[in-house]
C-alpha cells in the first residue's frame, strides 16, 4: 500500500510542480507559464506516469510470480523497490523544478518537462522490474 502510495503522492506533487508555474511569479514579475500553456505539458506528464501507475495498480489484481521463500526476502524486495521509487520520483520532481532555480534568459518549462519525461523512460530499467518484481509475487497467506 505505501508504495502504490509513493506513485500516486508523486504524481500529484508532478500535477502541483506543474500548476504552480501558472500561479506563480517570477523575480522579474511575470508568469512562469501562461495557464494554456500547462495543456501543453500535462497530457504528455500524465501519460508518463499513467504508465507506471496503470502496471502498479494492475499487478495488484494479477501476480504472476510465486512469493519468496522467506518473510526476509518480502522485506528486501519492499526496501528496493522503495529506495528506486523514490529515487525515480525525487529526479522527476527535481527536474520538473528546475525553471524554478534557471536564471532569466534560461528558464523553459517545455525543455524541463521534455528532460523529466525523457528520464522517465531512461530510468525505466531501474523501476519498472523491481516494482513488477514487487507488486506481481503472490501473496503468501
Amino acid at each position: 500500500m505505501l508504495l502504490t502510495c509513493v506513485w500516486l503522492l508523486s504524481l500529484v506533487l508532478a500535477i502541483v510542480v506543474v500548476e504552480s508555474y501558472v500561479h506563480t511569479l517570477t523575480p522579474e514579475g511575470k508568469k512562469y507559464i501562461l495557464p494554456e500553456d500547462r495543456n501543453e505539458i500535462l497530457p504528455r506528464l500524465l501519460k508518463g506516469y499513467g504508465a507506471y501507475i496503470a502496471g502498479v495498480l494492475a499487478f495488484w489484481f494479477v501476480r504472476p510470480f510465486s512469493p519468496p521463500k522467506s518473510r526476509a526476502g518480502d522485506r528486501y524486495r519492499f526496501w528496493i523497490a522503495l529506495t528506486c521509487t523514490a529515487f525515480f520520483n525525487a529526479a522527476i520532481l527535481f527536474v520538473l523544478m528546475g525553471t524554478y532555480f534557471a536564471s532569466a534568459s534560461q528558464r523553459d518549462l517545455n525543455a524541463d518537462a521534455d528532460t523529466a519525461l525523457g528520464l522517465m523512460k531512461w530510468l525505466s530499467f531501474l523501476v519498472v522490474p523491481v516494482n513488477a518484481f514487487y507488486f506481481g509475487t503472490k501473496s503468501s497467506g
